[in-house]
């Protein structure tokens, strides 16, 4: 994965149930389920790259950084191809 930003698609509602995070695309009514370290890398963004989002993970969870960015790469896919996460270059 490029060392590109990555920032939520506009308009996804979110309901944070605590151990859970529930996203709804309200353009086409799909909800989405996450779980306590994808809930993480999701308030971990808007973020420059996944190494950014990894290091949140490490200071989260007794977790190495190649496993946190392995993790992170796979969820950021996951939530690019569904339309929710977005490439954003100039994220912070």
């Amino acid at each position: 994965m490029m060392h590109t930003g990555f920032t939520h698609a506009p308009d996804i509602i979110t309901t944070d149930l605590g151990d859970e995070l529930m996203l709804l695309d309200p353009r086409n009514g799909e909800m989405f389920s996450l779980n306590p370290c994808g809930r993480r890398i999701w308030f971990a963004l808007p973020a420059r790259s996944v190494v950014q989002v990894a290091n949140a993970l490490c200071s989260e969870y007794d977790v190495n950084l190649e496993r946190a960015r392995s993790d992170a790469e796979t969820l950021l896919d996951t939530l690019t191809r569904a339309g929710l996460v977005v490439h954003d270059d100039k994220s912070p």
